[in-house]
């Protein structure tokens, strides 16, 4: 990832999403719809007062219309801020099946 000395970083529990070039939906490793990362979410949400923040990890082709539906499934499951980090076009997400170092 580029490194930057304006970026906004958070002390809230990170829960992270990983959208792939088509707009697919990760979350811990597996893909997920968008009703089911909405349940997923509002489970992360134990405390209302401090919910966690979304960390987006998205390719960089993933269209515009993706982050405002990610964005309003992590609005209604409680989340109150998104942080966006952009990956190389075509990077795919960690799987279970892969080895472990």
């Amino acid at each position: 990832m580029p490194e930057s000395d304006h970026l906004q970083g958070t002390t809230n529990l990170i829960e992270v999403v990983v959208v792939n070039f088509v707009g697919q939906f990760f979350y811990k490793n597996r893909l997920v719809s968008d009703d089911e990362l909405k349940a997923e979410l509002t489970k992360a949400v134990r405390d209302p007062r401090h919910p966690p923040t979304l960390l987006v990890k998205a390719d960089r082709a993933v269209a515009g219309e993706v982050y405002g539906r990610l964005g309003d499934l992590a609005h209604q499951a409680g989340l109150r801020e998104m942080l966006l980090a952009s990956q190389p076009h075509g990077a795919r997400p960690a799987t279970e099946d892969r080895p472990k170092r």
